[in-house]
């Protein structure tokens, strides 16, 4: 008995190390605790995917955004919702293939972007993959700490570049993205069951993670339990929203626009049994010095 509990401490000690998040500091995990996110700017059916008029209708109702970045064969970092171009703007090219000059009229940069929203809301930039994800990764990154801003976060389905952000930037908050191993019907079997089941977050540990709004598996939800913040995508149903709410932190929405899109705060930090005990006994002394100095003062 004595030697099942042993090995069963050691491989919960095990997975705990191995599977459990990030930790992020308080003040940067408040600015995007509890928000939605709206996908490419996208509220109602009438909106441009990241367009400047778009974006604008997000900050001013206090929503925070979510959009996708990609890198241009010249190696110019754009925000767009599809690589392919003709899905959107009729260009029937990628933008991988693109020299941003041909785009630079139709897509923003990163920069530009980032300078448009201003830190106003949070932001999460998701960055795809492509042939220069390492390129992708700095210059991202070097956009973010350029603007200042501390609410804009990275999130990859790609673990190598979540690792990235961890060993290069780690103070630049960092997620990864995953969905059930059966959406991955490109992948081999193995890479499916490791990608659904975010076995990656052993080489990744992102402070948060959003999954797809399906079924997680029992190693998916073990992986919540244990500390990474939990977040969605892509909610298209406003009511299913406010069903989430109690149980998610980030929602990635599309379609519409939220009641509230900040709709939690952060919990009250917890103080442990001896910062309690240390702030009792500093009163206890505050008191006997307030005590002796009453006296003293009687006495003269």
């Amino acid at each position: 008995m004595f030697v099942t509990m042993t090995i069963l401490i050691i491989c919960v000690v095990i997975f705990y190390s191995v599977f459990s998040g990030a930790g992020s500091p308080r003040a940067q995990l408040t600015k995007f605790y509890g928000n939605y996110y709206a996908e490419d700017a996208v509220t109602d059916e009438n909106d441009v995917p990241n367009s400047r008029e778009s974006i604008e209708k997000c900050i001013e109702n206090g929503l925070a955004i979510k959009t996708e970045l990609f890198i241009t064969k010249d190696r110019k970092v754009v925000v767009s919702a599809y690589n392919d171009l003709s899905r959107q703007y009729g260009i029937d090219k990628k933008i991988s293939e693109c020299e941003y000059d041909e785009i630079a009229d139709t897509l923003m940069n990163v920069t530009q972007f980032i300078e448009l929203v201003a830190g106003r809301v949070p932001v999460i930039l998701e960055l795809k993959t492509g042939i220069n994800n390492e390129l992708l990764c700095r210059y991202t990154a070097d956009a973010i700490k350029a603007s200042g801003y501390e609410n804009i976060g990275v999130v990859s389905f790609h673990t190598g570049i979540c690792a990235w952000f961890k060993s290069k930037e780690k103070k630049i908050f960092r997620g990864l993205m995953s969905a059930p191993a059966a959406d991955f019907k490109a992948m081999k079997k193995f890479d499916r069951f490791i990608t659904g089941n975010m076995i990656g977050i052993a080489e990744a540990r992102p402070q948060f993670a959003l999954y797809r709004n399906k079924p997680q598996s029992a190693i998916v939800k073990m992986i919540y339990k244990i500390g990474t913040i939990e977040g969605i995508w892509t909610i298209t149903d406003k009511e299913e929203g406010k069903k989430l709410e109690e149980s998610k932190i980030m929602i990635v929405c599309r379609g519409f626009m939220p009641d509230a899109p900040h709709y939690m705060d952060m919990p009250e930090r917890q103080k442990s049994k001896y910062e309690i005990k240390d702030e009792e006994k500093a009163a206890k002394r505050a008191e006997r010095q307030r005590a002796k100095e009453e006296a003293k003062n009687a006495a003269e």
